[in-house]
């Protein structure tokens, strides 16, 4: 019996991926501590088969990922090869949180390889600069300070639509 499909098959009746799905797998995967490429790559056909999977699943499978990819700190040229290939290859994984991994990988590593630094350039570039006007920085934190009022007048009363007698 081939337990992979199996365990596919059943986790995927409904073409869903649950929060107790999600408790269940985390709990199988992570039993042994030790986590490698075959898990990793059986959730993400999990992810690719599955019609809809619940946020929690996604940050399962990203913090997986990424205890993988970062093992020794570093992301060679291979280790990005194969998230271009994991992540990448068809689109159907290309989503916001793709993107903000990635860019928390690349923050979390302690060296990178030219070829992750090609594929965060590609998928998430990193946001520009504001431009900021000088003059309307200067305007906005100067103090405010009320007008003067001449001298022998009263600050304007409030108009109520109410006539006085």
């Amino acid at each position: 019996m081939n337990w992979p499909d199996f365990a596919k098959r059943l986790l995927l009746a409904d073409g869903r991926i649950t929060d107790t799905e999600t408790k269940l797998l985390r709990r199988a995967i992570l039993e042994d501590g030790v986590i490698n490429r075959e898990e990793v790559a059986f959730l993400i056909e999990l992810k690719r088969a599955a019609v809809a999977v619940t946020p929690a699943f996604d940050r399962f499978l990203f913090a997986v990922l990424k205890r993988v990819v970062l093992a020794d700190g570093v992301i060679s040229d291979p280790e990005a090869a194969w998230l271009e290939r994991t992540l990448f290859v068809d689109r159907v994984l290309v989503t916001d949180m793709t993107v903000r991994f990635l860019r928390e990988l690349r923050r979390s590593a302690t060296r990178v390889g030219p070829r992750f630094q090609k594929l965060c350039a590609k998928w998430a570039p990193e946001a520009p600069a504001a431009r900021i006007n000088p003059v309307r920085r200067a305007a906005a934190t100067a103090p405010r300070t009320r007008p003067a009022q001449p001298p022998g007048r009263s600050p304007a009363r409030p108009r109520t639509g109410v006539a006085r007698p």
